[in-house]
């Protein structure tokens, strides 16, 4: 008698990688029953669902801090190849690797990541953006209008920004200032004849909520602002002296201080409305750098300034008068004049160290 089969064909699919073939043979007179399996791979390419990229423990960390980036896969068959790119630019630190370790970050390590699986099939991929907290770098530049810009550049980029502070270019302390919420201070110019009276050291002050590596919150930076103009006188002051042996000559030196930004070009003295000559041989004429310490919205500060000195022997009432100077720059010209003319005007007084009498002109 002929032996029957029958042959029953089940398809099941087991996993989205690979489908199971069962053939289940029976036997009709079910004396014996066996199973056989046999596994078959997908043809099908992998897909970037079966890639994962996941930051530990954030892919948002404070610089200095670190993470690591872990790149999982279930593809089959099973991936020989990793690659890396970040910002779409092969990252060749990682190649053949299945993470990415940052022991410090650094704000430059932030970026798109993309871990790329490849298999005899194809590829699948998956993306991270890493995002690395920092506090601003701060730095000031000066516009155009005249006006001070603070910029600022962190992450996060919302920034809260304190009153300014102005100093004298020796850090004294002048005044706090009110700049707008986006890190702009509008100085007035003052007095237009008198720039200076805003010239200094201005100091912008910022944070983002993100300390830096020594815990300060609030960032800093500042710039120098020289604004020009035409020289400006701030003190004159006469000096005269003459010996009790004597006293028809008396030495006068008349100083005046002034500020010129920039650079003065010429300096002149007259007496009355004569030039004095430069090389004329009774007056010395001296140009000096100095520090004049004058009044600054309020404060006693010290400043660059120049002084410039004439000194010569009056022996008669011809070398009295008016005396005047005048200093020039590429902005104009001050003129710098003592308060009255110089009179024959004296008074005596004992030396108290040389018991010698002195005759001192009073202008």
């Amino acid at each position: 008698m002929q032996t029957r089969y029958r042959i029953t064909l089940v398809v099941n699919f087991v996993s989205q990688s690979r489908i199971a073939l069962v053939w289940l043979l029976r036997f009709t007179d079910i004396k014996k029953l066996f199973l056989v399996e046999k596994c078959l791979p997908n043809k099908d390419p992998p897909k970037n669902k079966h890639v994962k990229l996941v930051a530990v423990p954030s892919s948002v960390v404070v610089e200095g801090s670190s993470v690591t980036l872990f790149c999982n896969y279930d593809i089959y068959p099973e991936s020989n190849y990793v690659r890396w790119t970040k910002d779409k630019m092969s990252f060749g630190k990682a190649k053949d690797k299945l993470k990415i370790d940052f022991q410090q970050t650094h704000r430059d390590d932030a970026g798109r990541y993309t871990c790329i699986v490849r298999s005899e099939l194809g590829q699948a991929m998956a993306s991270l953006q890493l995002i690395v907290l920092y506090a601003p770098n701060v730095s000031v530049s000066l516009l155009k209008n005249g006006s001070i810009l603070c910029n600022a550049s962190g992450v996060p980029i919302v920034y809260i920004f304190s009153r300014w502070e102005h100093l004298s270019e020796f850090g004294t302390h002048i005044r706090y200032l009110d700049g707008s919420n986006e890190g702009i201070l509008n100085i007035s110019s003052g007095v237009e004849s008198v720039p200076y009276v805003n010239n200094g050291k201005y100091i912008c002050t910022v944070k983002n909520g993100i300390s830096d590596r020594l815990n300060n919150v609030n960032q800093t930076g500042y710039i120098f602002i020289q604004y020009q103009g035409r020289p400006f006188c701030l003190n004159v002051s006469v000096r005269s002296s003459a010996n009790f042996d004597n006293e028809h000559m008396v030495t006068i030196k008349i100083a005046v201080e002034a500020i010129s930004i920039p650079t003065y070009d010429t300096v002149e003295w007259l007496h009355g409305n004569k030039i004095i000559p430069s090389n004329h041989t009774r007056y010395k004429m001296v140009s000096s750098d100095t520090t004049i310490q004058t009044d600054i919205h309020g404060r006693v500060v010290l400043m660059s300034g120049y002084r410039f000195t004439l000194s010569f022997m009056a022996s008669n009432n011809e070398d009295y008068g008016q005396y005047t100077m005048s200093v020039s720059n590429m902005n104009g010209t001050a003129v710098c004049r003592t308060n009255e003319e110089l009179k024959r005007k004296y008074k005596c007084t004992q030396n108290p160290l040389t018991q010698k009498h002195q005759i001192t002109l009073i202008p």
